[in-house]
């Protein structure tokens, strides 16, 4: 068990650190996270206790970084069911609320770009895809977002697109 434990750390360490996100430095690296705990386990006990600390740290960190990733597009479903929530524990009837509420304002946008297409190079939330959808000003990008260049052309046909909108 032990070899296996060993083998799979370093193989799994690039595929947490290509990423770079929370979950995928956690679950990558967990093999490093039970070999660390095998050894801190014969260590004397103030060793251990800052472990665990250091390891708390982390993983609340995490959290949050997770949760403030992606509050943009938790935020409305998070108080739309405790809405429902709160009618039930009141005796009633649920009224559903919209999960759209609160959602992206194209005024700050709009005042830059005017009523143009705009390219999304990056990843945005969802919320921002949809309101940019509904203004008719969203343009999909053949690649997924940098994801695919792997050529000269596919760089020239990305640079491309981003060029015919702003």
């Amino acid at each position: 068990m032990m070899a296996a434990l060993y083998l799979m750390s370093p193989a799994l360490l690039p595929a947490g650190f290509g990423r770079a996100g929370p979950a995928h430095v956690f679950w990558n690296g967990l093999s490093v996270l039970l070999l660390s705990a095998v050894g801190i386990s014969l260590r004397p006990r103030w060793q251990q206790v800052a472990w665990g600390c250091c390891l708390t740290a982390v993983i609340l960190w995490m959290c949050n970084i997770s949760r403030s990733v992606n509050w943009f597009e938790m935020g409305p479903v998070v108080h739309a069911e405790a809405a429902v929530f709160r009618d039930v524990l009141e005796g009633k009837r649920p009224v559903r609320v919209s999960r759209n509420e609160g959602g992206f304002d194209l005024r700050q946008p709009r005042a830059i770009v005017g009523h143009d297409p705009i390219a999304t190079p990056v990843e945005v939330p969802l919320q921002v895809e949809r309101a940019l959808r509904a203004a008719v000003q969203y343009t999909p990008s053949f690649y997924g977002f940098y994801f695919n260049l792997f050529d000269a052309a596919a760089e020239d046909r990305q640079i491309q697109e981003l060029n015919e909108s702003k």
